[in-house]
């Protein structure tokens, strides 16, 4: 059974509260999820706000590459988050593969737009997954 730990502050940490999650199929456990505690919120938020600190000075370049990479990370663990969407929330591997998919192309539309920063809207409807 796959366990979730918290990542805060770049560190992984356990929660005070752990809830197993259940296949809505077959009512399996599938995994344990940590909660934060709100000692680990509050730490959470003051890493938020450090982190705010530097990023929000990026240039246009350094946010598209950041936003670039999440993009690859998610294609390359689509498999993995589709079965894991599948499993969770009681979707067809096709549907959650979509849903992933989508994920891929929303970072990757918004890396190429961190180059062109100009305050538009831009609309989600340019991939056929959304």
């Amino acid at each position: 059974m796959k366990e979730y730990k918290l990542l805060l502050n770049n560190n992984w940490q356990e929660g005070n509260k752990i809830r197993k999650i259940k296949s809505p199929y077959n009512n399996k456990e599938i995994a344990q999820v940590h909660f934060a505690d709100e000692c680990q919120m509050t730490s959470a938020v003051f890493a938020a706000h450090k982190a705010y600190e530097k990023t929000h000075k990026l240039s246009c370049h350094e946010r598209s590459t950041v936003l670039e990479k999440i993009s690859n990370t998610i294609e390359r663990r689509l498999e993995e988050l589709a079965e894991s969407i599948a499993l969770c929330a009681g979707k067809t591997i096709k549907s959650s593969r979509v849903e992933v998919s989508r994920a891929v192309n929303t970072f990757k539309i918004a890396s190429e737009e961190a180059k062109r920063m100009n305050g538009e809207i831009i609309s989600l409807d340019l991939s056929p997954q959304t």
